[in-house]
């Protein structure tokens, strides 16, 4: 599964995350060691209790394969990237950014701090698109994560002090601390990186996200730890759990489709995700593989008075 998800939506797909790794009827403890992974950004922990062992060998063995077809970077592109990461990475980079940024800030506010309902208007189309686009989310749960977007996210963008010069300067040090984590050399790097260390980098940013959002007044662990289990409707192999979550004082309600596997019971729309897309690219090997055997399939060879021939080789 691509990052994208997960960066664009960090607070609802948090939950979801978490939502889906719970199993009805465990235990208390195993239920808080859930909640655990998530808060504590293991995502490589979430992922191998929250599918089938089976399911999780395929995302493992598939994972460099999910994050392309891509398009390698120009030298010129590679250079930017170098120069944009120096900046980040040279010594006092928190105190230099800082100092860029604080009469940048000043300028911004005196041009657009009128101008932030439309731009906060704007925000809220583009995360809707992402949110209607979304491959991971049923249509339930799409509905869920824009009505915490209207009632709560929102609210919050337009209240929140985004021109203070303290939480700014606070906020430049989380964003140097985070992209020093990633240890990213290339931006090819994202595209070819193997699963243990996707999960790595996707744990380093997704901490950063987190201290950045509680800088202006947004806790994603406290919206975790509100998360209660409501009722469950459990008939055969399938269940339908109910739960209700609490974001900046309001208090949202939603419903996962369950199925129970060996005595576990994991999110279908997770689960069907995933598997439509290692069906996919089983059958992209299988196209790639078919195309391969006919470039072979007429070979030429030279006859015996020096002409070429063809021979169709069986």
């Amino acid at each position: 599964m691509p990052f994208s998800s997960l960066r664009r939506f960090s607070l609802p797909f948090a939950i979801l995350l978490f939502l889906a790794a719970c199993h009805q009827n465990m235990p208390q403890a195993a239920l808080k060691k859930s909640l655990q992974l998530v808060k504590a950004a293991d995502f490589a922990g979430y992922w191998a209790q929250a599918l089938p062992p089976a399911d999780y060998a395929n995302i493992r063995a598939d994972w460099q394969q999910l994050q392309q077809p891509y398009r390698p970077l120009s030298t010129d592109q590679e250079l930017g990237f170098e120069q944009f990461m120096h900046k980040f990475t040279m010594p006092a980079a928190k105190a230099q950014l800082y100092r860029q940024l604080q009469p940048q800030l000043l300028k911004i506010q005196k041009k657009y701090q009128s101008q932030m309902p439309v731009l906060i208007g704007i925000v809220q189309v583009v995360a809707s698109s992402g949110i209607a686009k979304s491959r991971l989310l049923t249509p339930a749960q799409k509905k869920q994560v824009e009505q915490v977007l209207v009632d709560a996210l929102i609210p919050w963008l337009r209240k929140a002090q985004w021109f203070d010069q303290a939480k700014a300067k606070q906020a430049v040090g989380v964003v140097v601390d985070t992209v020093r984590q990633l240890k990213l050399k290339k931006l090819d790097d994202l595209h070819t990186q193997n699963f243990d260390i996707s999960m790595k980098r996707y744990a380093d940013l997704f901490i950063g996200i987190k201290k950045l959002l509680a800088i202006y007044g947004l806790s994603v662990d406290d919206v975790l730890d509100s998360i209660r289990f409501r009722s469950a409707h459990i008939k055969d192999s399938k269940a339908c759990l109910k739960y209700s979550y609490v974001v900046l004082g309001r208090t949202f309600h939603g419903a996962m489709q369950m199925e129970k596997i060996r005595d576990h019971w994991y999110s279908t729309a997770l689960l069907n995700d995933l598997r439509k897309r290692h069906q996919a690219l089983v059958q992209r090997r299988a196209t790639v593989a078919a195309a391969t055997l006919g470039t072979h399939h007429n070979v030429p060879q030279q006859s015996h008075a020096g002409v070429k021939s063809t021979v169709k080789t069986r």
